[in-house]
């Protein structure tokens, strides 16, 4: 299991098909101690950045996904 807070290292923004019905979501790398870097989905931000802090939650369908820290 992965704990701590990690940091965004990239991101990108997925818009699928209008048809999906689905919103756009985000997905990032996020580096951790270790080094560590996980590929996974960002939680809790309309606009992620570099640099944001992230905290890792297991997930069922995703492996990990990772919620924002606010400041």
């Amino acid at each position: 299991p992965v704990t701590g807070i990690g940091t965004v290292y990239s991101f990108t923004v997925i818009h699928p098909a209008p048809k999906t019905g689905l919103p756009p979501y985000a997905l990032g790398y996020v580096d951790f101690d270790g080094p560590l870097r996980i590929f996974g989905r960002l939680q809790g931000k309309v606009h992620p950045a570099i640099g944001d802090r992230y905290a890792p939650q297991a997930d069922d369908t995703y492996g990990y996904v990772f919620q924002a820290i606010e400041d």
